[in-house]
Order: C-alpha cells, then sequence, then structure tokens
C-alpha cells in the first residue's frame, strides 16, 4: 500500500524523461537495465549495496544502503545493545560482497557510471488509511501491537537460542515488562498491549484495525526490531502519536525526528509520568510527529525525493 501511493506520487510529478521503476527484493539483478531503469529496493536487512548499481538510472532503498548500529554498546552498556552489536557484526560481513564489488569499479574506473544509491523510509506495512482523530479525544494512553519472537515459533533448542540471542526479543521483553509496571501503578491509565506470536502475525493482522487502534492511542511504544528500524515507527509518525523508542539510527528521516529515545525500557514509567504531567508537551510531540511525517517520510515527500533526485542526474 505505502509504496503504490509512492508510485502514484511519482506519477503527478511532471518530468522530461521516461523511467522504468521495478519493486524488488533482489540485490543481484533485475529485468531489465538502462539508465531510464531505477531500482527501490525492500526488504533487504542487511543494507548491502545492489551488484547492478553501474547498470541503471538510480536505486532507492528502503532498509539502508549499509549496516547501521542505532544504539551506542560503549556509551550505553546493556545486554540488548550488546546482542545488537553482534546482529550488526554479522550484517557487515553479509555488506563485504557489495563492498567489495564497490571497490573494484573504482579501482577500474567504472565508479563514475554508478547511479545514486539512496534511503527511502521502511514504509508502513499493512497500515490502513483510517479518519484523523484529535490527540485530546483518544482513549489509549500508552499503546504497543506486534511481537516479541520475529520468526514462526518452533519448540527447537535453535530457536530458543536464536530467540535468546535476538535484540528485538530482548528489547521488547524488557519493554513489555516495563509497561506492565506502568498500568499495575497506574490502573486508570488507558494501556493497551498487543502481542503477536510471531512477525509473520504481526505484519499479516487486519491493517484497518491497527490503525484505528493506534489512531486512538496518544503515546506509541517503537522498539527496536530485527533491524534498527521498524515499521511502527513510521506507522505511528503517520497517526499523531508521541513516539518513545529505543533507537536512533543515523538515516535523515531519523535524525532530529521528534522522538523521545529512551537509553532504557527501565525509564520507561519516569518518561510516561513526565510526559502525562504536562499536556502541552504531550500535543507538541504529536504535532511535530504529524508535520514529521509530511516532510520527510509522507508517501509524497517519498515519491518527490526519488523525482528530485533522478532529475538532478
Amino acid at each position: 500500500m505505502y509504496f503504490r501511493r509512492v508510485f502514484e506520487a511519482l506519477d503527478g510529478i511532471p518530468s522530461d524523461r521516461d523511467f522504468t521503476f521495478y519493486l524488488t527484493n533482489d540485490v543481484e539483478r533485475l529485468p531489465s537495465y538502462g539508465r531510464d531503469v531505477v531500482a527501490i529496493v525492500v526488504g533487504d536487512d542487511h543494507c548491502r549495496i545492489p551488484l547492478y548499481l553501474h547498470k541503471v538510472g538510480g536505486v532507492f532503498k528502503n532498509c539502508g544502503t549499509r549496516p547501521r548500529l542505532g544504539c551506542h554498546p560503549v556509551r550505553e552498556p546493556s545486554f540488548v545493545n550488546v546482542l545488537s552489536l553482534l546482529v550488526f557484526a554479522h550484517r557487515c560481513l553479509k555488506y563485504v560482497p557489495g563492498l567489495a564489488y564497490h571497490l573494484r569499479m573504482m579501482v577500474s574506473g567504472k565508479h563514475r557510471q554508478f547511479a545514486p544509491l539512496c534511503e527511502i523510509p521502511l514504509g508502513t506495512a499493512n497500515q490502513e488509511i483510517v479518519p484523523f482523530r484529535e490527540f485530546d479525544a483518544r482513549s489509549t494512553t500508552l499503546f504497543f501491537a506486534g511481537s516479541v519472537e520475529h520468526g514462526a515459533y518452533r519448540p527447537s533448542r535453535v530457536n530458543v537460542i536464536k530467540d535468546l540471542l535476538s535484540p528485538k526479543h530482548a528489547a521488547r521483553v524488557v519493554m513489555l515488562k516495563n509497561a506492565e509496571t506502568v498500568l499495575g501503578r497506574h490502573p486508570k491509565l488507558g494501556v493497551k498491549m498487543i502481542v503477536a506470536s510471531d512477525y509473520a502475525e504481526a505484519i499479516g493482522s487486519d491493517g484497518h484495525a491497527y490503525a484505528d487502534q493506534l489512531m486512538d492511542a496518544k503515546i506509541s511504544l517503537v522498539p527496536r526490531g530485527a533491524c534498527p528500524q521498524t515499521f511502527r515507527f513510521f506507522q505511528a509518525m503517520r497517526a499523531g502519536c508521541v513516539v518513545i523508542t529505543d533507537v536512533a539510527p543515523s538515516q535523515r528521516f531519523f535524525v532530529g525526528a521528534p522522538a523521545i529515545r529512551l537509553k532504557s525500557w527501565n525509564d520507561l514509567e519516569a518518561t510516561v509520568e513526565s510526559l502525562l504531567a504536562d499536556p502541552e508537551v504531550l500535543n507538541r510531540y504529536s504535532r511535530e510527529a504529524l508535520d514529521w511525517w509530511s516532510k520527510y517520510c509522507s508517501e509524497q515527500a517519498v515519491g518527490q525525493y526519488i523525482a528530485a533526485t533522478l532529475a538532478r542526474t
């Protein structure tokens, strides 16, 4: 849905060139090549450099163009950040073939043929558009919907170990524990936690129902996923929620975003209490989230960014 609307936005932007766009998860090959070919690469968690970069007119990736930590394991030591560092190291190994290709092209002088390689937001997955609800009229104060385990659960030793070594699992377990603490100490507070059995169930849930629940929330909890990026960040921004997260990827649509980043989910209760004590701050974060979404993350903004990048080439 998100990228369909990106293409619709591109259709509405005048251009003196005709392009062929491919929406793909393949970083090794495309159906055709040429300076009029543009690849929109989605779902590449390893953030690899596409091997056809010198054969096309542009490449835009929604998972990033290089691996990123999204945290500070040295300045902010924690179990979650150590696991994040291990995942980052593994993704750097997966990144090596694309980097080697890049270096070979530079040595041969063919790097001058490289198309723009740019980052775009992850998108909003299956979230549908629902009528906007004014912030003060929302009944849920604290909201989260998603999975703790990433893959489909199978009672095997390998999968149990994978879960224990997943920064997503570790971060979300701590987040849910602290959310339960907030609810226990503030029983009249509207807290809604919807936990799916795995990523497939979460991403395949009713997009309209989820969007409606999010639109009724004031504060959205956005823990890191299998990658530092997560759909939940962009979904919450579009709904005008106050975003509380634990990661800070160094990408243009994250840096400076009006989100509250926690060094630890153990700081959740104090952060929520501080926000609720100042309704004007809550409302300001909501307004700024909507503005950020509109300027940097919306389908129209992404379409304009892609068109402007291609125009410069």
